[in-house]
């Protein structure tokens, strides 16, 4: 029995190698990852032609010299792709995809391909998704399927972030989990050691880390969390929120100033060591705050390492 068993691991290590699949610690992926950048506005168009090229090759460049060491893609695969089975994701925007992947690489930047929103699953509302929460799911995990298997050969350096700030009115934290249990071993098919950077629920805040079941068997995972506090402050422009306030003469309105000053002396990002779930690698993939407390700057990414091993 042990004997068969040992040749059994063997096998699959040796599938593994032939299939050039790296051996990939999650620990050292998290350092290798950095401080990074996120680049919306190119690939998350909801539908509307990506440029060719999507970006001046020369971004890359500048990104490295500022600091960076990787790149968040996001990229709303549901706005690119068919919304009836085979739900197959145009050609030619994956082809843009991949330039934009190999010129991170060429500069030596880590790639997370961010698997930004998807309708009545990360947020409210209809848009290029089927209303059916059902087909809705069968179509998400369809497209992990195609992302996984094209992204196959790829470098370590490529990793994959499982869905943006999946929200409560549609799943909550026992729908992720469940959502979760069930792409994982999916993209384990093709990329069995791939990293993956895993959120929260309930929008992908901290205030929900202890109630993220990544499964046991995962030992390649990232929990990936966002902090925007004091919304007053880092919405203040964003026509969508309901943060926003509108500035009078060009000068902060009072209750800006306010949010300002009550953080201010205090570290805007909470103490994650208490948190048990941060047995796991964690990094913030978006955030943002006053400018005496970011010092990552607007929308740019921080390692949240613990202190604990798993």
């Amino acid at each position: 029995m042990r004997s068969n068993r040992l040749l059994a691991l063997a096998a699959l290590a040796g599938l593994s190698a032939m299939a050039g699949f790296p051996q990939s610690d999650p620990f050292a992926q998290n350092r290798r990852l950095g401080r990074g950048i996120n680049i919306p506005g190119v690939f998350d168009l909801g539908g509307a032609t990506v440029p060719e090229p999507p970006m001046k090759p020369e971004y890359f460049r500048k990104i490295k010299d500022a600091g960076f060491t990787n790149v968040r893609l996001v990229i709303r695969w549901s706005s690119y792709s068919q919304q009836e089975p085979p739900f197959g994701i145009d050609a030619g925007f994956l082809k843009k995809v991949d330039w934009a992947v190999d010129q991170s690489i060429a500069q030596g930047l880590a790639v997370v391909l961010d698997f930004h929103y998807y309708p009545l699953i990360s947020f409210t509302g209809t848009q290029t998704s089927n209303e059916d929460p059902r087909k809705n799911r069968a179509r998400f995990l369809a497209l992990w399927q195609q992302i996984s298997e094209h992204y196959r050969s790829s470098p370590p350096e490529v990793m994959f972030g499982v869905l943006n700030e999946p929200s409560r009115p549609n799943l909550g934290a026992d729908g992720w989990n469940s959502l979760i249990a069930e792409t994982i071993p999916l993209i384990r098919r093709a990329n069995p050691n791939r990293t993956i950077l895993i959120q929260t629920a309930n929008g992908g805040g901290f205030g929900s880390i202890d109630d993220l079941r990544i499964p046991e068997s995962e030992r390649n995972a990232i929990v990936e969390v966002h902090y925007y506090d004091p919304g007053r402050f880092t919405h203040q422009q964003a026509s969508w929120s309901s943060n926003r306030i509108r500035r009078a003469g060009g000068k902060l309105d009072g209750a800006v100033a306010q949010s300002v000053s009550a953080v201010r002396g205090r570290a805007t990002q909470p103490d994650l060591t208490s948190s048990r779930r941060c047995i796991k690698n964690c990094i913030s993939g978006e955030s943002s705050g006053p400018p005496s407390q970011a010092a990552a700057g607007l929308r740019t990414e921080r390692s949240l390492r613990s202190t604990h091993s798993d």
